[in-house]
């Protein structure tokens, strides 16, 4: 049972480091920013790195640097700007968002992604995979390639996710042509890190694949663990078993020696109170002869004419005389 404890204890271990992504558990950490501009609203997206901070594109926030801009229908003020990397950090005091997880490491090609944008006031995503880890849509460094077409997002500063739901880069809208470009980990996090404290992944984030390998894995040994239990467990009942017949055993002794002892006290009761009978009959038989004797003689006394009694009784007188 400890080993199957123990087994189910580093199951649970492995699958918390190792989150699956949920879209519901992002929804105070992807914002929707919106932009006043000559033109109308420029609405753009987020991700929160900090309780009141959000990072995104430098494009979501313009050139107002100090000025005031709405994070989800509130009013925020742009931190700072970074417009070599083309990002931009932006504060909403008091404001109360969930810090994004930063991802370990970029995921290897080929990964599923998701695309995560705020669209009237719900989270959609978009699944794309990774296609190339430095970017050959924009031939520049701190970009990554994507699969999907620009058009299906409409959000730029679109956080990107793995698929353990940690964060792996930034939509980047401007960047993308045919296909979808990001700003990649790196890049995201260097800035992150020179505005706030984040919170980054303990481990590597495994792929789906391997997500149910390791599960095919662990149900295996919970399932050997569970079946080594029950063979504990069907060995402790058996010595329990062994346990309580011998106890049962030891009473059934005590009970036939206090029985034997009561079986020879009985008997020897039995032989005293024979011999008690034996000896009262001979008594007895002893007393009738004597009574017998006593009759007879007194019978013959009786039996004898009176002058030869008289004579008797005169001689036994005279003799005593």
């Amino acid at each position: 049972m400890k080993i199957f404890l123990g087994l189910l204890s580093i199951s649970l271990t492995v699958f918390t480091f190792a989150a699956d992504y949920e879209i519901g558990g992002l929804e105070n950490s992807v914002v929707e920013i919106n932009l006043e501009t000559r033109t109308g609203t420029r609405i753009s997206s987020g991700v929160a790195i900090s309780p009141t901070l959000v990072l995104t594109t430098s494009k979501a926030t313009g050139s107002l640097l100090g000025g005031s801009i709405l994070v989800n229908e509130l009013n925020a003020t742009v931190a700072r700007t970074f417009k070599p990397e083309g990002l931009a950090i932006v504060s909403k005091a008091g404001g109360a968002f969930s810090p994004a997880t930063f991802a370990y490491e970029l995921p290897e090609e080929g990964r599923n992604l998701k695309i995560v944008q705020p669209l009237d006031g719900t989270l959609n995503d978009v699944t794309a995979s990774l296609i190339a880890p430095i970017s050959a849509e924009t031939k520049k460094s701190g970009f990554f390639d994507l699969s999907s077409s620009p058009e299906l997002i409409s959000r730029d500063g679109a956080p990107v996710f793995n698929n353990c739901g940690e964060l792996v880069g930034l939509f980047d809208k401007n960047e993308s042509r045919k296909l979808s470009v990001a700003r990649n980990l790196d890049q995201v996090k260097s800035i992150a890190l020179s505005s706030t404290k984040i919170q980054e992944a303990a481990i590597r984030c495994p792929s789906e694949s391997e997500k149910e390998l390791e599960r095919v894995r662990l149900a295996k040994k919970a399932q050997q663990a569970s079946e080594l239990a029950k063979e504990e467990e069907f060995s402790k009942l058996k010595e329990e078993s062994k346990e309580r017949d011998r106890k049962a055993q030891e009473q059934l002794d005590r009970a036939n020696a206090d029985l034997e002892e009561k079986r020879a006290e009985l008997e020897a009761a039995r032989a005293a109170a024979e011999e008690a009978l034996e000896t009262a009959k001979d008594d007895a038989l002893e007393i009738q002869k004597k009574q017998k004797r006593h009759w007879q003689m007194l019978s013959y006394k009786l039996n004898q004419p009176w002058p030869s009694l008289i004579r008797q009784s005169r001689t036994r007188t005279g003799s005593e005389c």
